[in-house]
């Protein structure tokens, strides 16, 4: 299950700014802050969350992202080079803080929990 709380803690924390993009703009809620989507970077599926279980739960501060709705949209249905752009510029930002952890996987693995295979050549 997931906490909302963390998710609007990690879209507080960046501003509702986009990590992709700061100057992308979406409209404002009726609280007043720009509109902007938590994105777990490890997709909390059954399965992820069974990988990772030994090592760290997968609803977490350090495994979310802000994204602006655009952008959000492009890491679940754009094509392999949208997605493989927008996921290089969120794993090279969080690498560190998913590492910190315990959350240790390369960014071809990130890619296969995607759908996306063989992308060795970022």
């Amino acid at each position: 299950m997931r906490n909302q709380s963390i998710a609007k803690k990690m879209l507080d924390n960046n501003n509702y700014r986009c990590t992709i993009d700061s100057s992308h703009l979406t409209f404002q809620t009726r609280l007043g802050v720009p509109y902007m989507e938590a994105h777990h970077l490890i997709p909390c599926t059954v399965s992820n969350s069974q990988r990772f279980q030994k090592k760290s739960k997968l609803d977490r501060e350090e495994n979310i992202v802000c994204l602006c709705p655009t952008c959000h949209r492009a890491v679940h249905y754009g094509d392999t080079n949208e997605k493989r752009n927008i996921l290089k510029i969120l794993f090279d930002k969080q690498k560190d803080k998913l590492e910190s952890v315990g959350l240790n996987l390369s960014f071809d693995e990130l890619m296969e929990l995607y759908g996306e295979k063989n992308h060795a050549d970022i």
